[in-house]
C-alpha cells in the first residue's frame, strides 16, 4: 500500500462570496485548490481515493452564498476529511477583488 497526495488545482466556481455589498450583489469567480493526503492506496486491488466526489462537492458551491473564504475552506476541508483523508489543505482565492492584485486567498490545513 502507498501514500499519495492528490492535487486538484484552480477548480473555478461562480458564487457570492464576501462581506462587502458589491460581493453580495453579483457572483464572482472563486478558484479552489485542494491537496489531499491519502494512505492505503493499492490500485491493483481497487483501493484508491475517488476524488470525483470532492470535485462534485466543490462544484455545488456554484451560485451559492457564503460570507467568508475562511468558512468556505473550512466546509470543504471538513468534507474531504470525512471521506477518509489523512490530512488536507484547501486554498480558495478570488482573482477579481482588486485590479492591482492577482488574487486574495485563504488556506485551511489540518
Amino acid at each position: 500500500m502507498t501514500d499519495y497526495t492528490i492535487k486538484i488545482e484552480d477548480l473555478c466556481v461562480e458564487m457570492f462570496l464576501g462581506l462587502h455589498a458589491f460581493e453580495k450583489e453579483k457572483t464572482q469567480r472563486v478558484f479552489i485548490s485542494i491537496e489531499l493526503d491519502v494512505e492505503g492506496v493499492n490500485v491493483s486491488q481497487g483501493q484508491f481515493f475517488d476524488y470525483d466526489h470532492v470535485v462534485d462537492y466543490v462544484r455545488g458551491f456554484n451560485q451559492q452564498r457564503i460570507e467568508t473564504q475562511e468558512e468556505l475552506t473550512a466546509m470543504i476541508h471538513a468534507h474531504v476529511m470525512a471521506r477518509g483523508c489523512r490530512a488536507a489543505r484547501v486554498y480558495s482565492r478570488k482573482p477579481d477583488v482588486y485590479p492591482d492584485c492577482a488574487s486574495v486567498g485563504v488556506v485551511y490545513r489540518g
